[in-house]
């Protein structure tokens, strides 16, 4: 009966996530937190073990990791904001912890359905929003000029890319016309979303990336041609609508690089927008690591690093670059950086081990999406970013091929099996 209890338990947490990381911070740290009781109240330690084993994905997790531990240290990082940085980057390790949640391919299903039902329900309130018919409430963050609805957005932006890219995988997924349209239609509904309504670079770095890559999986080299089209066709509708957010942000990001100089950084002027803000972080952070290019300032001691070096009171003080991987290299030097690339460089291989192709190819578009949005934020920084990578990467590699011949694996499906 308790283990029943349990397995339902798991499975609830599971899906529940779907619903829960593009709506609710305090529901995601609920969540996350049940997970670890519920991984060590499993007493399946065989299957755990082959997850770990068989996978250089985890590994790689493992090394990231050790080196944030070992950044503990040294550095000049106060006892505080060291431990809440490895804290943040050791909640990777929740991905091999959930993996074993999703080894039923039901419930991987019903989990990624849960979330892509959430991301439509999200379009759908920003576009009553954008068209000023969604009744003022504080759980909405937005405005009909920015119309956000759960979070700010750059989250919102870089989730509704991804679910446009998922949407689009379902055109291709689908088996009648009838569905096709329905993806075809939110594809489209996304991507204008993103473009259009809302602002946020991350959101048009992740789609355009995504984009390249959903064209080059399904057509090879032909398709980078089509994904050019498509996104000079994107391109020319954003400009002949001057309204539009990414008209509006592409415009601002050249106005400030044109007036910008960098060498003058006690002009208040500099300070005024936040592209001016990022450049002068991307400048200052690159001193920081020329300094200490091998080992960095240690876990937790990059916002020391950066007030130390910008000592003039008129100069804006920062304890994120904006970047990963700047924040990375900052705190652990090349061999972080490494590790870090490592880390991804695994899961996209690893991918090609997941239960279908349609799989790896979201697995992929994942990494795509990180490692993309990491040029312009700083993505394990921010916890809602972080938990959507958790949750989808264990989701996806809950389907890893070489676990299935695993004795461990196969208990829990018959367990699941079991209990329908």
């Amino acid at each position: 009966m308790i283990h029943k209890a349990i397995i339902y338990m798991r499975k609830f947490v599971s899906v529940a996530l779907g619903f829960s990381i593009p709506v609710s911070t305090a529901l995601n740290s609920i969540f996350l937190i049940l997970t670890i009781p519920l991984w060590f109240l499993d007493s399946n330690y065989k299957n755990k073990i082959s997850i770990i084993k068989d996978n250089k994905y985890i590994w790689a997790i493992f090394i990231l990791i050790g080196l944030y531990f070992i950044g503990l240290f040294y550095g000049e990082a106060s006892t505080k904001e060291a431990l809440n940085e490895f804290a943040g980057m050791a909640s990777l390790l929740l991905i091999p912890i959930m993996i074993p949640f999703f080894r039923d391919e039901k419930l991987r299903n019903a989990a990624l359905n849960l979330f892509l039902l959430t991301m439509t329900i999200t379009l759908f309130l920003s576009y009553l929003m954008w068209f000023d018919l969604l009744p003022k409430h504080e759980i909405f963050k937005g405005t009909k000029n920015d119309a956000t609805v759960f979070f700010h957005h750059i989250t919102q932006n870089l989730l509704m890319a991804f679910s446009s890219f998922l949407f689009a995988v379902r055109v291709r997924q689908s088996a009648s016309w009838e569905k096709k349209l329905l993806y075809i239609g939110l594809t489209i509904l996304a991507v204008f979303n993103v473009t259009i309504m809302v602002g946020g670079k991350t959101g048009y770095v992740v789609l355009i990336a995504l984009t390249f890559y959903f064209f080059l999986s399904w057509l090879r080299w032909k398709g980078f041609f089509v994904a050019l089209f498509v996104i000079v066709i994107l391109g020319i509708l954003t400009y002949i609508i001057p309204s539009s957010s990414m008209h509006q942000g592409v415009k601002q990001f050249f106005v400030d690089v044109t007036k910008i100089n960098i060498k003058d950084q006690n002009s208040q002027e500099i300070t005024e927008t936040s592209t001016v803000q990022r450049m002068i972080f991307y400048k200052n952070t690159t001193k920081i690591i020329s300094e200490h290019s091998i080992l960095g300032v240690g876990t937790g001691g990059y916002p020391k690093a950066y007030s130390r070096l910008v000592t003039d009171a008129k100069m804006l003080s920062t304890t994120n670059p904006h970047n990963e991987y700047l924040m990375v290299t900052s705190q652990l030097g090349i061999i972080g950086l490494c590790a870090f690339l490592y880390l991804f460089l695994m899961q996209w291989n690893s991918a090609s081990g997941l239960f279908s192709t349609f799989d790896k190819i979201i697995a992929r578009g994942l990494v795509l999406t990180i490692l993309s949005a990491s040029m312009v934020t700083s993505t394990m920084m921010d916890f809602t970013e972080r938990t959507f990578y958790i949750w989808m990467s264990a989701l996806l590699f809950g389907g890893y091929t070489s676990f299935k011949s695993s004795e461990g694996h196969n208990e829990i499906i018959s367990n699941n099996n079991s209990e329908k």
